[in-house]
């Protein structure tokens, strides 16, 4: 039985092998240490999806009046296609809505566009027609 709850900082070694396993950890960006940061100055702003008391996916959340963003939906290769992800994506929106949210933007990687674009606009999303790239600067 799949249950979505709030990050802990005891989750850190098992959400960074399912961000490693599924290829989306930055080693910059998912330190334990910006993760415990994060959820300190917006707690409940990382989901995690466990199975059997593990961590088997999660979900990053990103809310701002002005633009609210969900990133790093990651789940377990082993129950991909198995409707956690949708779990945390739901869970993801609801928290948003309660924060006040009206809308929400995510980013895909390139190289997976092909393969996430159906699922994604299967739960409601649309693809963006701006040719927009995002700039980034490590300060």
């Amino acid at each position: 039985m799949i249950k979505i709850r709030d990050y802990k900082s005891v989750d850190y070694p098992s959400l960074k092998a399912v961000l490693e396993e599924t290829d989306m950890f930055d080693s910059d960006w998912d330190t334990e240490q910006v993760l415990r940061s994060k959820i300190k100055t917006q707690p409940g702003s990382i989901l995690v999806a466990e199975d059997n008391e593990k961590v088997v996916g999660c979900i990053y959340i990103l809310f701002d009046y002005w633009q609210s963003f969900i990133f790093r939906l990651a789940v377990h290769k082993d129950l991909q296609g198995k409707g956690v992800g949708t779990k945390l994506l739901k869970a993801a929106e609801s928290s948003l809505r309660k924060q006040g949210a009206n809308g929400v933007s995510l980013l895909v990687r390139e190289e997976e566009l092909p393969r996430l674009s159906g699922y994604y606009e299967k739960r409601g999303y649309t693809k963006s027609t701006r040719k927009h790239k995002f700039f980034y600067k490590k300060l």
